[in-house]
């Protein structure tokens, strides 16, 4: 046994692994004989010795839809469907950013997390303890009471079906028995040393990988689901996902530029007052931020993307001036601050975009609410932005999903070599 996984005792006189353009392709110590990868590069079917199998369906953008388990003569689909999780066409579990509920008996379990966000310890609604897990420093589980659910280290789902002990990180699938991913990291020229396998660079007890860069979501006039993924994807058609994949960055901050939502109207209508309660919110998270795009050597290796909505756009200029002083003051490149996404930005003639940063406008001419003019918010550009992108579908109008179709309009990251070291083209 290794990390908790079983280890071929013939490893000496056979190659346990193949690879096939820096995709993990087989891996005879569990008996995985050929993984086929989609387009997106996402393993698409796994192929055991025994003829066992473990297929895979995506959306369009690589979020995962269905596994189907084919071992021996049984066969296992589980489909993802948002965050409601089915079983051979039951639903079993719907999830939350807490824990889940168990929709056959229609209860509440939540978990209990340690500093890296490993689930510790699941318990029900009255406090009592369904399972405990004790984690390897790579991410192992040694030992689990009563293992009632697949979430376990970094809060990531393991299928332990056919002994395949993957964690799935979504972008990429992890070993935990070898501290090692499946296919080779994204970002592996930033960082040399380093083996493009590795997990946050081989030091798991300091650090957490978060595969990418880091995207601040500030999102806009809300009715409670403000600063949480909810008002991107449950509420936005998977928006905020949508953009994280396309930019390839898995690293989220999630802040509410309405301050405050429906409760705070209309006193939050004043884009000044939402710019300078952005500039304060900038000042205090600075530290923060930069903490979250060094690795475990302290070594600057992420930039940073902020997408805003709605009321969000303004909040992000003062929040960005923030950001952009902090730089200064310690001696950073701006480079650091990639670009700015507004869409559908209220009250965009009122705003002016942060000098030195690029910011992209994305606006629905159908909008009736940032182009409402009784709304104190006439169409209009932000003064200062690189580009502005208007959409003419007139049933294309002011909600975050709205946008969906203007995702792949983002600029991708570009970098380029300096001394050695890899820094974003301007």
């Amino acid at each position: 046994m290794f990390n908790n996984a079983p280890f071929n005792k013939n490893f000496f006189t056979v190659w346990l692994t193949t690879y096939d353009n820096g995709n993990l392709a087989q891996d005879l110590n569990k008996g995985i004989e050929d993984i086929q990868y989609n387009c997106l590069n996402l393993p698409r079917l796994i192929k055991f010795k025994d003829q066992s199998t473990i297929t895979y369906t995506y959306a369009a953008d690589g979020t995962k839809l269905r596994v189907e388990h084919k071992i021996g003569h049984s066969t296992t689909r589980t489909t993802y469907c948002s965050n409601v999780i089915y079983e051979d066409g039951t639903a079993k579990c719907l999830l939350t950013e807490e824990g889940y509920v168990s929709l056959d008996g229609r209860e509440y379990h939540y978990y209990l997390k340690d500093h890296q966000g490993n689930n510790r310890v699941l318990v029900n609604k009255n406090g009592g303890v369904e399972e405990i897990n004790h984690y390897y420093p790579f991410g192992g589980v040694f030992a689990s009471e009563e293992n009632v659910q697949p979430y376990k280290y970094n809060g990531k789902e393991l299928d332990t079906k056919k002994g395949l002990n993957w964690y799935d990180y979504g972008a990429r699938r992890y070993d935990a028995a070898l501290g090692r991913w499946h296919k080779i990291d994204p970002m592996t020229e930033k960082y040399y040393s380093v083996s493009p396998y590795a997990y946050c660079s081989s030091n798991p007890v300091n650090a957490i990988d978060y595969q990418g860069k880091l995207v601040i979501f500030i999102n806009g006039m809300h009715w409670g689901d403000g600063k949480s993924n909810r008002y991107w994807d449950k509420n936005g058609g998977g928006f905020a996902t949508a953009v994280m994949k396309h930019l390839n960055d898995y690293n989220a901050m999630y802040i509410d530029g309405s301050i405050g939502g429906v409760g705070q109207l209309p006193y939050n209508l004043d884009a000044n007052l939402r710019r300078t309660f952005g500039r304060n919110q900038g000042f205090l998270d600075a530290p923060v931020i930069l903490r979250k795009i060094k690795n475990s050597k302290g070594e600057l290796i992420e930039t940073i993307k902020i997408i805003t909505h709605s009321m969000g756009a303004a909040y992000a200029k003062g929040y960005i001036e923030a950001l952009k002083q902090f730089l200064i003051d310690n001696n950073l490149p701006l480079s650091l601050i990639e670009f700015e996404a507004d869409f559908a930005p209220f009250q965009p003639t009122e705003q002016e975009a942060v000098k030195g940063i690029k910011t992209f406008q994305f606006t629905n001419m159908n909008d009736d609410i940032a182009n409402n003019k009784w709304l104190k918010s006439p169409f209009g550009i932000i003064q200062g932005v690189e580009k502005v992108t208007i959409g003419i579908e007139e049933n294309k109008k002011h909600t975050i999903k709205d946008f969906y179709n203007m995702v792949f309009k983002l600029p991708e990251g570009k970098y380029e070599v300096i001394d050695g070291k890899i820094v974003p083209i301007n």
